[in-house]
């Protein structure tokens, strides 16, 4: 073995083995796309260059290393290099996928954009924030398309917000960041069962399956026969035709309106067959509930049908029938969950999901045999196709009215007949049939229906109103196959006009009010039977409340092109506590009732308006309404280097508002973009004044609140400081290193006691909040020439920070001196700056992907930049406060149980020190150091329960400190064996980097064996000898892990990184199943999806 040194550390490696080598065991990435270990090394990429000895550049796949070493992978000059050679290498315009390359790149080339969007998943569509990247497509299409700006503020969720599940916005999404939830993993565990699977199937599905398959790029060809044989290949037993179903509520609705009329009922009657169109009606217009058709969806109804007469027809247990809704329509997945609807339909999938399905099954589309749907419900109309596009169900009820007054004669396809289109439109109509004279809107779009109800002149005399959701209709809806444009569906139109004119029967079957099936005569419903239901308003009480206290507060709209008007709204709108808006969404109506106004605007091009505020402008200049009730400012935003046109659309809005009569209650305001920290101070500046203005919140300046601490007299603080909000002040009563000597990092066993009252549950975590060193914070303070036994009365917003506090307790407990610092702290000290020297060294600064920037922040921490900055600037308390980061609790799994230790708890802290060996991990340097004795706890909730079935067996992953949560489960056995109950059995597979960094440890995990608490340990230590990961453990004893994991109730607890290891784990669990229970991948994905996975993250 020799010594080298990498990025400052050194490292024992074997003698004879390459630099790339000797990294890739000190844990060290090095890229490589031309490097195999079992291929002689070519130095072909170049992108494992490295500099040795500080000055020279070497291939480290070709360089043996030798004593004394020095290798630097972190150098700018070795990035450089890197980049310089993959843009050589990699010659093409876009680099194909694979995993290697994309390691590549983000190492390259990362990428730091925060997401403020949370992961979320509801009914209908999730959202995963690690696969976005900042496009802003998503928020266009549903502010400035759909017209609902469900996405417009990132702070509000898909679940609580504007959100109609309408999944436009996952057609644009290039990466899927924004999709369907799926349903796939519970329909594939109900194909594996005994149940009889039905499978019901929306028209624009026979037009759009074909599109994901196709070689040549044709859209719309029409598949009916493919799709019911490929849904049997899948194992649906049963598939029919929804299409029956949209025949009767044609007729349904068609009896709906009519009573109407007659009976001089809520007009105009709204369909209620898109179900993205309910939940607008339900959210945002609940005023239009009694308008909404009372028919039930048609695919409920199907449903309903099926379990009721069709079950026991085919000789299938209506307890056991199981119904899935194949369509194009993401909002159908809300749909199914509504409580008056959720007895209907167990699962809804889009035609993506039945796609990939296809994929996943290895099912060849083209060889798939043809099949035709199950009878009954065969017999439908060529208008139940109809349906699917916009105006359809319009041009069917029309029918059959005509059909009443004027039996069949004379009637033809191209009557009543509406062209759909694939942009949005509004189109009225007066249609006279025998006696009857109806006036009907049909609206292609939700931005077409809100331009409807806000004109109460156009919607007074209407009888009937349809609208899709989705331009065009059904046949572009969110879950069909994406297309570059929905330009390209119009095959999809033409081939359902195709079928309608091509069919035999024209009319929905109805005979003396009951409904059949004209293809084998069969009666199946009577009007009216059970085929009604009821909508009501989504919002709970408070949000109602809340939105009759909307009215007279502010009301925050942008025009954004690039997102930079749009980042600003949404922190106006912040300290105003409500959300921002697209100017393109809000109507003048709703801007009066808010009586206040702030727009942020940016110009785009030669001095015109964005896109996404082009229309509200047009508003303003062509309507004669008087809004001199309305108070405004302005924020405009442009680039000074444009000359006259710079801020040209801020200044056209500000002298039209006038001439409206609105009335500023500030100046207007340009932002340059092209001042060297983008502007910022200028917002900073105006949303100071504004806040001033209004007499609201606290702005925000760069993402943290601009706080206002108030000086007081109250010398009780000192004596008896306020404990941080939600904590309690525990003790530290013993530290005990359980790692051998030489090893580091250290692992520390550390025991608190609790104060009195304070308890815990197995499985909990400990939340530690930590300290600065007390000489970090003083010698900050001094920096900054403050007091430190100031108090201050304080309202952060902070749910920690007491509301009295001194100086030192700011810079001791709550403020991070330790952590990186942010541009906001730069910002804030370039606004202070004393004099243009100060501001001109604090510029290269203000940019976070700087070159200087980025090595600054290297050496620095936020303690550190503010001493050096503090020198020629003074910033206040209040500013700093905003800009620092607040110090957060910490996580910690409890290792000990409260049935042995009731008045203490224990921990484990790995030590964490950065590469330069000076910077270190301010909790666990808080909790190993021997002069703390007082700590701040509070206990949170965790994911480890032990099953209620007390003999389940149990496998238990743990990772270096992931062990700890395991402790209190194993303790938990001894308690029930001490009780005399009998238990499962356990495995435990423990993985670290080095044996001896966790021997302690692994000594007490032998104790819980020779106990019998745990009946099989397995080790990993990925930089040992064995070079073993805890995958490799499972992957060596198969058989071993089969003997527990074939009994269903098999519970697994893992403890460790996230991501990554558990779906590799669940992977290799899935082939053990193959192999060792002889399933197919089908049966052994259903069958692994019955066992419960506990993960917890380290």
């Amino acid at each position: 073995m020799l010594q080298i040194r990498i990025n400052d550390q050194i490292y024992e490696v074997p003698e004879g083995i390459t630099i790339k080598e000797a990294c890739k065991i000190a844990g060290v990435y090095i890229p490589s796309l031309c490097y195999h270990a079992d291929v002689p090394s070519g130095g072909i990429c170049g992108l494992c260059v490295v500099k040795v000895d500080g000055s020279a550049l070497a291939y480290s796949c070709m360089t043996k290393v030798r004593p004394g070493l020095i290798i630097s992978t972190t150098d700018k000059e070795v990035l450089e290099k890197q980049q310089k050679h993959f843009d050589q290498f990699m010659d093409v315009s876009h680099p194909p996928p694979g995993p290697d390359i994309e390691e590549v790149m983000n190492y390259l080339f990362p990428k730091k954009t925060i997401r403020i969007r949370q992961a979320e998943k509801a009914n209908a569509i999730s959202f995963y924030p690690e696969k976005c990247i900042e496009c802003q497509i998503c928020i266009r299409m549903c502010g400035d398309v759909v017209d609902i700006g469900a996405l417009d503020d990132p702070t509000v969720s898909l679940k609580g917000g504007k959100c109609i599940s309408c999944g436009q916005c996952t057609l644009t999404c290039s990466t899927n960041s924004l999709t369907e939830t799926s349903s796939i993993p519970k329909v594939l565990s109900h194909l594996v069962s005994k149940e009889a699977k039905f499978l019901l199937v929306d028209p624009e599905v026979l037009v759009s399956t074909n599109d994901s398959f196709s070689s040549d790029g044709l859209v719309g060809q029409l598949c009916i026969e493919k799709v019911v044989g490929a849904a049997r290949k899948l194992g649906f037993k049963y598939v029919f035709d929804n299409r029956y179903s949209n025949d009767l509520i044609s007729l349904e609705m068609t009896h709906e309106l009519l009573d109407r009329i007659d009976s001089k009922g809520v007009l105009p009657l709204i369909n209620s067959n898109c179900p993205a169109l309910v939940n607008f009606i339900e959210k945002s217009n609940k005023d239009l509930i009694p308008n909404l058709s009372s028919i039930k969806p048609p695919a409920h109804i199907l449903a309903r049908a099926i379990r009721r007469f069709v079950a026991s027809g085919k000789k299938e247990k209506p307890d056991s029938v199981f119904i899935v809704h194949l369509t194009g329509c993401v909002a159908a997945k809300d749909q199914v969950k509504r409580m008056q609807l959720t007895k209907d339909i167990d699962e809804a999938i889009t035609v993506r999901e039945f796609v990939e399905m296809i994929n996943m099954f290895g099912i060849d589309w083209n060889s798939v045999s043809d099949s035709e749907f199950d009878q009954p419900f065969t017999g439908v109309s060529g208008a139940s196709s109809l349906m699917a596009t916009s105006g359809g169900l319009t041009t069917s009820i029309l029918r059959n009215i005509h059909e009443r007054f004027n039996g069949n004669v004379n009637l033809t396809p191209e009557m009543y007949s509406f062209v759909p289109k694939l942009e949005t439109n509004l189109s009225m109509e007066t249609i006279k049939i025998g006696s009857k004279e109806l006036n009907i809107a049909i609206c292609n779009g939700i931005a077409s229906f809100s331009q409807l109800i806000s004109s109460p002149e156009m919607i007074q005399n209407i009888h009937f109103v349809e609208v899709m959701t989705c331009q065009g209709g059904c046949i572009n809806g969110g879950g069909l196959p994406k297309l570059k444009t929905r330009k390209l569906a119009e095959p999809r139109i033409k081939r359902i006009k195709e079928i309608d004119i091509a069919s035999i029967q024209m009319l929905s079957a109805e005979s003396n009010g009951t409904y059949i099936d004209m293809n084998i005569k069969l009666p199946l419903f009577k009007h009216g039977e059970g085929l009604s239901t009821h909508y009501e308003p989504q919002e709970r009480a408070n949000n109602q409340n809340k939105k009759k206290l909307l009215v007279g507060i502010p009301m925050v709209m942008y025009g954004s092109n690039k997102g930079k008007s749009t980042r600003y709204a949404r922190l106006v709108a912040s300290f105003l506590h409500y959300s921002s808006s697209s100017m393109n969404s809000v109507t003048l109506d709703v801007m009066k009732k808010r009586r206040t106004a702030i727009f942020i605007i940016s110009t785009f091009g030669n001095g015109c308006f964005p896109q996404n505020a082009a229309k509200f402008y047009q508003l303003l200049t062509t309507t004669k309404e008087d809004i001199s009730s309305v108070e405004y400012a302005i924020l405009g935003i442009g680039d000074s280097n444009k000359g006259p046109t710079y801020c040209a659309a801020a200044l056209k809005l500000d002298e039209q508002l006038k001439k409206m009569g609105a009335k500023p209650i500030m100046d207007l305001v340009k932002l340059n973009s092209s001042d060297p920290d983008g502007g910022d101070a200028t917002y900073a500046d105006w949303s100071q004044k504004l806040s001033e203005v209004l007499g609201t919140g606290k702005p925000r300046i760069g993402m943290a609140f601009l706080n206002k601490l108030q000086k007081i007299e109250d010398k009780t603080v000192h004596e008896k400081p306020s404990r941080p909000i939600g904590f309690e002040i525990a003790e530290i009563i013993e530290k005990q290193i359980v790692s051998p000597p030489d090893f580091h990092p250290r692992l520390t066993k550390i025991t608190i006691k609790l104060p009195e009252g304070l308890t815990y549950e197995v499985g909990d975590h400990v939340a530690i909040l930590p300290c600065n060193d007390v000489e970090v914070a003083e010698s900050v303070i001094s920096a900054l020439q403050y007091a430190k036994s100031d108090v201050f009365n304080i309202n952060s917003g902070d749910a920690i920070i007491p509301a009295k506090v001194t100086v030192m307790q700011l810079f001791t407990q709550y403020l991070d001196l330790n952590g990186p610092p942010t541009t906001s702290l730069y910002q804030t000290f370039y606004n202070s700056a004393m004099n243009d020297d100060a501001k001109k060294a604090i510029e290269p600064l203000l940019k976070e992907e700087s070159p200087e920037r980025m090595e600054y922040d290297k050496t620095h921490n936020t303690g550190e930049v503010i001493k050096e900055l503090a020198k020629n600037s003074k910033p206040s308390l209040d500013a700093l406060v905003s800009c620092i980061s607040h110090i957060t609790p910490r996580l910690y799994s409890a290792a000990s149980s409260p049935e042995t230790q009731p008045d203490t708890v224990d921990i484990y802290a790995n030590e964490v020190i950065f590469d330069d060996g000076k910077r270190y991990g301010l909790c666990t340097h808080f909790l190993v150091k021997k002069e703390h004795v007082k700590v701040a706890i509070a206990f949170r909730r965790g994911k480890f329960k032990y099953p209620r079935d007390i003999e389940s067996p149990i496998i238990m992953f743990a990772l270096g400190t992931g062990f700890s949560p395991m402790i209190p489960l194993i303790v938990h056995r001894q308690q029930l064996l001490s009780e005399g109950k009998k238990i499962g059995p356990a495995f435990l597979v423990f993985g670290s980097k080095y044996r001896g960094s966790f021997a302690g440890l692994i000594m007490k995990i032998e104790g819980f064996k020779k106990d019998g608490l745990i009946n099989e340990t397995f080790y990993a230590h990925s930089r040992d000898d064995n070079k073993m990961h805890i995958q490799d453990i499972l992957k060596k004893y198969p058989s071993k892990f089969w003997e527990l994991w074939q009994e269903p109730k098999t519970c697994v607890f893992y403890c460790g990184p996230e991501r990554g290891i558990p779906d590799e784990l669940k992977d290799i669990l899935l082939e053990i199943t193959i192999a060792e229970g002889w399933l197919s991948r089908e049966e052994a994905m259903a069958y692994n999806s019955r066992h419960d996975w506990h993960i917890e993250g380290i």
